[in-house]
């Protein structure tokens, strides 16, 4: 799911599923989003829009062609 605020690359996490625990905070970004309890990678964690490390966050999705063309090289 795109927003305004990232585009279409992007997808919307909250950072308190299950009304107060998980989610991400400062010092995430960079960090895995795996597909439910699985090991495929699905995204990057990238920002937060709300000070206090609640609310939504959004994971730059790997699933789109700027980013396949970007790790390609890198991949067997």
């Amino acid at each position: 799911m795109g927003s305004s605020i990232s585009g279409s690359q992007s997808v919307q996490f909250t950072n308190n599923p299950g009304r107060g625990g998980g989610g991400t905070c400062y010092g995430d970004s960079g960090g895995p989003i795996f597909l439910n309890n699985s090991s495929q990678l699905v995204a990057v964690t990238s920002f937060g829009i709300v000070a206090n490390c609640k609310g939504n966050d959004f994971a730059f999705r790997l699933d789109t062609q700027v980013a396949q063309d970007f790790l390609d090289p890198f991949l067997p």
